[in-house]
């Protein structure tokens, strides 16, 4: 898909409650192209890089109650109030482990005891899982099946667009006559054989 598509899609897949997963080679705008969708469905916009995230990170660390017990405390970036997108970026750089730990905050918007604000929805993005990238395996279908997966590759001409809104005009005459020179073409993308049908897929 590109990114005018892409941009059409996402807002109906978030006001049906699915979770999109952009997949995409690095720097084709993934990020840029969320936040926009963000600012345009009038939203905050929450960027968690989780190839940075340990489990405490996403948790919240300890903090002790009056009454002797022990809670998690919310982390900062974690939104309760108002609507927006949070964006996990880099999803499938993150650890095995911070994997897991985002299971129910994919389907149900919690991580542990805190609960993602009522306005708020999630939009996944990662690279694509070849030998290309130097990525974490996420095929575990019970992972995948909690996504609508899109391949997101942004055609030449919304390039050159992009390139003259930012006043590069030079680069944009270049890739206008040498687009073959813009990016590596990736033979290798989005592996469909990984995203297989359950009854949660269903719903």
């Amino acid at each position: 898909m590109n990114f005018t598509e892409i941009k059409k899609t996402i807002p109906v897949l978030l006001r049906n409650r699915v979770v999109p997963f952009l997949w995409g080679a690095q720097g084709v705008g993934k990020t840029q192209g969320v936040r926009q969708i963000a600012e345009e469905m009038g939203g905050g916009f929450v960027h968690l890089n989780l190839a940075t995230q340990e489990v405490g990170d996403l948790v919240g660390l300890l903090v002790h109650n009056s009454d002797g017990t022990v809670k998690h405390a919310r982390p900062e970036w974690f939104p309760i109030e108002g609507k927006g997108i949070v964006f996990l970026d880099e999803c499938n750089r993150a650890s095995p482990d911070g994997l897991q730990a985002m299971f129910p905050f994919i389907t149900e918007g919690t991580i542990h005891t805190h609960r993602l604000g009522s306005g708020w929805r999630v939009v996944v993005a990662g690279n694509y899982q070849t030998n290309l990238f130097n990525v974490t395996d996420t095929s575990d279908a019970a992972w995948m099946s909690r996504f609508c997966h899109l391949d997101f590759q942004p055609s030449k001409e919304e390039f050159v667009m992009f390139a003259e809104e930012k006043e590069a005009f030079s680069v944009a005459d270049f890739i206008r006559t040498h687009g073959e020179l813009l990016e590596v073409t990736h033979k290798e993308r989005l592996n469909t054989s990984m995203i297989t049908p359950d009854r949660r897929s269903w719903l």
